[in-house]
Parts: structure tokens; C-alpha cells; sequence
């Protein structure tokens, strides 16, 4: 994540590069969102179990799920699954699924608000996208 000075020196880029093209400056519109994000993270860690049992421990937890799918391939490479789903692992201790930033910010909101303080990202092998044996043949 970024430090705070961070975020204010790409706010302040934003709003330079708007003046300079004599339009209104207002932030990015996703501003508040990494804002509350940084604010919520800055505390927490995140985890990524690839299938073979492998963990890797992140400084921080990343923003999107699109930054977690870069920063696992990038971590993992060859060790990863031609297919799989990113999970996480509920109160309930049920695997649930991250499709979309959506479901990814609730496992994020979930985790702080059972005060968890790492994330436990599991890489789960897909193979809904593979014909089932009978249709092989």
C-alpha cells in the first residue's frame, strides 16, 4: 500500500494536471475508496497459499484483486494451476469465493471487523472451466 504521503503527492498530481488543462480540479473519482482502503489495510497483512502449500507473506495487503492476481503470479509463476480461483476463509470457516473488488473488500471488511490481522488469500485449483469425463470421450 502506499503511505499516506504517497497518496497525497498523486491527489496533488491529479489536481496539478487538471488545472493545467483548465478543467475543474476534483479527485479521482476511486480517491476515497484507496483512502479507506489504505486507512483499513495499514494494520494488516495478507497471506497467499498456492495449492502445493506454499505461503507467502505480503507487507501489506493489496488494494485490488487485481493487484493480488499480479502480485501471486509474479511471487508463484510456474508453481500456480493453469486455472484457479482466489478464496478466503470466513468466520465460519467456509472457503468463499473472490470474484470481483467487491467480494474482495468484504473479505477485507470482515476480516477487520473480527480483527484478524492477516488476510489468508488461498489459491484454489479451477476445473468448472474442464468437460467432465463423460464428455471427453
Amino acid at each position: 500500500l502506499y503511505p499516506v504521503s504517497k497518496l497525497l503527492s498523486l491527489f496533488e498530481t491529479h489536481f496539478t494536471f487538471q488545472k493545467e488543462k483548465n478543467q475543474r480540479a476534483s479527485p479521482p473519482q476511486n480517491s476515497n475508496f484507496l483512502l479507506q482502503t489504505y486507512i483499513r489495510t495499514k494494520n494488516m497483512f495478507c497471506k497467499i497459499v498456492i495449492p502445493s502449500g506454499d505461503i507467502h507473506k505480503l507487507a501489506s495487503v493489496p488494494k485490488t484483486l487485481e493487484e493480488l492476481q499480479e502480485i501471486s503470479i509474479k511471487k508463484f509463476k510456474s508453481k500456480l494451476p493453469p486455472h484457479y480461483t482466489f478464496k478466503y476463509k470466513d468466520s465460519d470457516d467456509e472457503l468463499i469465493a473472490l470474484i470481483n473488488d467487491e467480494d474482495y473488500d468484504t473479505a477485507i471488511l470482515t476480516s477487520e471487523q473480527e480483527k484478524i490481522k492477516t488476510l489468508r488469500v488461498y489459491i484454489v485449483k479451477d476445473d468448472s472451466n474442464l468437460a467432465p469425463e463423460s464428455e471427453k470421450k
